[in-house]
């Protein structure tokens, strides 16, 4: 007898811990079939805020892989600089196919130098070799 008592009062405090103080009085004069039945209607109700939690959680899982396929998708597509110095003897270097001048330097210590037609470093004076630093942007 005690224990059925227990089991009474332990579903009266879980149906209070669940649907409010309310609960107390319709269940205090209720009988074992009745807290049954609550208890049931209750174990659904948990049932089907489990059910949305895992969808919930299934829903973030996508979303998480999908951020990260944009993520890396957005990486693979940021550009990048790619450089490289060309020397040549006399007064103009030229940068390969694709690449341009940023940068021109020469010998003998002259610092008379222009870049022409985006790609070509040339020194106005009588040097014996220039250089280019040439860059261009990979996608």
């Amino acid at each position: 007898m005690a224990q059925q008592f227990n089991l009474k009062r332990m579903l009266v405090v879980a149906l209070v811990s669940f649907f409010g103080d309310s609960a107390i009085a319709q269940e205090q004069g209720s009988s074992d079939n009745g807290l049954l039945a609550k208890m049931g209607s209750l174990q659904l109700q948990l049932d089907k805020q489990q059910r949305l939690i895992h969808a919930l959680e299934e829903r973030l899982d996508k979303y998480a892989i999908s951020e990260k396929i944009v993520t890396d998708d957005l990486k693979a597509r940021s550009p990048k600089l790619e450089c490289q110095s060309v020397s040549s003897l006399g007064q103009s270097a030229v940068c390969p196919s694709g690449f341009v001048a940023t940068g021109c330097a020469a010998g003998m210590n002259k610092g008379s130098h222009s870049i022409r037609d985006a790609n070509t470093c040339v020194t106005n004076e009588s040097v014996d070799w220039t250089a280019a630093h040439c860059c261009r942007t990979i996608w």
